[in-house]
């Protein structure tokens, strides 16, 4: 169905089979489009992502995304990890139908969640 697509995102040094699993369960449960990209210079060697940025992959998913929008009414994007800063790049600039983060990577400004985080982590472990 083109009604609504998805645009799935992969982390830093994963390729897209990290998010075969989630895509086929969309496609088959869903019967929606689902296009998962391989951000350049990732599934090769290291070295191909020395000379890469998130600003690199953004263009890459930007243009994926205006593809999409040529065939689809609604688009949702997933970013895993590193991908999540830029599905919220794109979720600020593009219009999408809905954004999901998983496990977003994100760097506080505020030192304060240290202290409360520790407690949590070890109040968890016992």
């Amino acid at each position: 169905s083109k009604e609504t697509c998805w645009i799935l995102l992969h982390g830093y040094t994963a390729t897209p089979e990290e998010m075969k699993e989630l895509a086929l369960k969309i496609n088959k449960e869903k019967n929606q489009q689902v296009n998962v990209l391989r951000l350049e210079g990732h599934g090769e060697v290291p070295s191909h992502l020395y000379n890469k940025s998130i600003n690199n992959w953004y263009a890459q998913v930007n243009t994926e995304y205006e593809n999409m929008k040529v065939e689809c009414k609604k688009i949702n994007i997933v970013g895993s990890s590193m991908s999540s800063v830029i599905a919220l790049r794109l979720a600020e600039e593009k219009e999408l139908n809905k954004v999901y983060l998983l496990n977003p990577f994100f760097y506080p400004e505020k030192k304060w969640f240290k202290l409360p985080y520790f407690l949590l982590f070890i109040h968890a472990s016992f």
